[in-house]
């Protein structure tokens, strides 16, 4: 059995308690790695009695294991930490070879040469990759260049170990622990007994030290309803990009400009949510007026890291120097292009080939008006609770809950494209407008969810009773006719829903703002391709193939009246996108790309087209 395995057998018995698979890694330090780490300073971190019983387990499995299987303690206490505690400590682990990319991107072989006391910053290192890859890429550098360096700086090979560690690397982390695995992965690859710049402190809140000549890393993620409600107090206090909604990692660009000395360099890699969150346009604002911007590697909705949804970016930054033209590459397109440096402001970021652009750009010459001038858009209701409050015919039945106030309920996956499609045929128990003790057996039912029920926000501020639903919504909203469509979906998703069903937060509803908005006529556009186009262009992506239907984009964007193309009627108007080529004067090569970029098939013929 490999080292990692019988590691992993030994936390079994005790799979949730950090500090155990903390000692297992400080066990692991001591028996293979005694040399390159201060076992003082291990010792304050652990009480060696409390896992006392464990350690004639840890010999046996250190005794037998073979040296290929060795590994810095940061790789080990990766692999076997649960994905549990993973998600409970906010731990996202760069992989090693986009690490290595990172670092060959931000070493300049020229820049070491000529001044071999630059230093690299990484300000949440936690278990020192970053830190790990530089000492090894300046040392690959020195090694090219012994000679020159030698006759230029002074620097011998016997003591260019310890210059790297002590003098080109510093990192920060608000955890001890992840300070001790830094420092050893440090020490264990320049195989000496040297003491790293790594502290201990909250990079955000910590004074500077001295200005840095390159920041690189991965931020941490933590969005605001995982911070403390003083600590949110102090980051809005603190840093302009931040606001109550908006995730820390944003305030570690704003913090970096402070630290890069004048020609500085920050590359990171973070969640690209900033592109185009809306909670983000202070951060996008402050980086277009302070850094220039020399490359973007898009994920593009493709997760990098594992056991999370978070697509990244990787964003290269200079603190001086103008950028006129900012590369882009594009991960899952396969694609690199640049975008005008101009174009990334305070607004979303679209990170578009130019064709894209300019077929945009056509587009919306095109249109007089909005679908905000024609439609309102709201949200379907949010129970608080699903487990206790919708139904199956089979529990309806069981306990006999009353038929009089239960409703018809639907969920995003019903929604297709023209049609409602509901296999599952739900029911939602809607209490906001009844009084409990009316229906006994409802009231029965709900009891048994009534200790969870109370512990909704607007239940213990008085703002709901008990047995309510947390945002029921006006019920005439679902009893008009209206349209609907997911919040999460990869294709365009519109149907007319006319049989008064009720909906979760998943899905939106459009109403007319007029009475004379024929509804049935608008589901061809929105279902058209052109529609289709639009929305992926300015959308957030949220996954490989799932764009965010955001209300706030989706009213915004233009919107075709009938009139001026001529007739379109629900699902039985097929040619609905030939007609919306022709009126806005696409050559077939046009819609070629656009059907490329929906990832549609391009059909053989288009007839009718200029």
């Amino acid at each position: 059995m490999s080292l990692i395995k019988e590691l992993k057998t030994i936390i079994k018995s005790d799979p949730e308690n950090i500090d155990m698979i903390r000692y297992i890694v400080f066990e692991y330090i001591n028996y293979f790695y005694s040399e390159y780490i201060d076992g003082e300073k291990i010792k304050s971190f652990y009480t060696l009695k409390e896992f006392y019983s464990i350690k004639g387990s840890l010999s046996n499995v250190f005794g037998k294991t073979c040296k290929k299987e060795l590994m810095t303690p940061g790789e080990v206490y990766e692999k076997i930490i649960p994905l549990k505690l993973k998600k409970k400590y906010g731990q996202v682990y760069t992989p090693s070879d986009t690490v290595d990319e990172m670092v060959d991107e931000i070493v300049d072989e020229k820049e070491f040469i000529e001044n071999p006391y630059i230093s690299f910053l990484d300000p949440a290192c936690g278990s020192g990759y970053f830190l790990v890859a530089l000492y090894k890429k300046l040392r690959e550098v020195y090694d090219k260049n012994e000679d020159l360096i030698i006759e230029n700086h002074g620097i011998s090979g016997k003591d260019i170990d310890r210059h790297i560690i002590e003098n080109n690397l510093m990192g920060y982390d608000i955890d001890g622990f992840s300070c001790i695995l830094t420092t050893a992965g440090i020490n264990i690859a320049g195989k000496s007994l040297c003491c790293p710049d790594i502290r201990n402190e909250d990079y955000l809140f910590s004074d500077i030290r001295s200005k840095v000549h390159a920041i690189i890393g991965n931020p941490p993620y933590i969005g605001h309803k995982n911070l403390a409600i003083e600590y949110k107090k102090a980051l809005n206090g603190k840093f302009s990009v931040y606001n109550d909604k908006s995730d820390i990692s944003y305030c570690f660009f704003e913090k970096a400009l402070e630290e890069l000395d004048i020609s500085g360099k920050l590359l990171f890699i973070t969640s690209r949510y900033f592109i185009e969150g809306d909670n983000a346009r202070e951060l996008r604002k402050f980086i277009g007026n302070n850094y220039g911007i020399n490359r973007i590697v898009d994920y593009a909705g493709i997760t990098l890291f594992k056991n999370t949804g978070v697509s990244p970016v990787i964003i290269s930054l200079v603190k001086s120097g103008e950028c006129r033209e900012v590369e882009v590459v594009n991960i899952p397109g396969n694609s690199k292009f640049s975008v005008s440096k101009e174009d990334l402001n305070e607004n979303p970021w679209r990170l578009l080939e130019k064709e894209i652009e300019s077929l945009y750009g056509k587009i919306i010459s095109r249109s007089a008006t909005t679908i905000g001038d024609h439609f309102k858009i709201n949200q379907g209701i949010i129970t608080g609770y699903d487990k206790a409050f919708v139904v199956s015919k089979e529990t309806i039945e069981e306990y006999g809950l009353e038929e009089n106030i239960l409703v018809d309920w639907l969920k995003g996956s019903a929604l297709k494209k023209y049609e409602i499609n509901d296999t599952k045929r739900l029911k939602l128990i809607y209490t906001n407008d009844i009084e409990i003790e009316d229906f006994p057996n409802t009231r029965d039912y709900l009891e048994r969810f009534k200790e969870r029920l109370e512990k909704r926000r607007e239940c213990r501020k008085g703002y709901r009773r008990w047995f309510d639903l947390q945002w029921g919504r006006d019920r005439s909203q679902f009893e008009t006719q209206k349209i609907l469509f997911p919040y999460k979906s990869s294709e365009n998703r519109f149907a007319i829903d006319g049989q008064g069903n009720y909906f979760s937060a998943d899905i939106y509803m459009m109403t007319g703002l007029s009475d004379d908005l024929n509804l049935k006529e608008c589901l061809g556009y929105l279902n058209s391709e052109i529609f289709e186009f639009l929305v992926k262009v300015t959308s957030k992506k949220i996954g490989k193939d799932l764009y965010e239907y955001y209300p706030y984009n989706i009213l915004k964007l233009p919107y075709f009246e009938n009139d001026r193309m001529g007739c379109y009627n629900g699902k039985n108007c097929d040619n609905i996108d030939l007609k919306l080529y022709s009126y806005l004067g696409f050559d077939s090569s046009e819609i070629q790309l656009i059907k490329k970029f929906i990832k549609k098939a391009v059909l053989p013929h288009e007839k009718g087209l200029r």
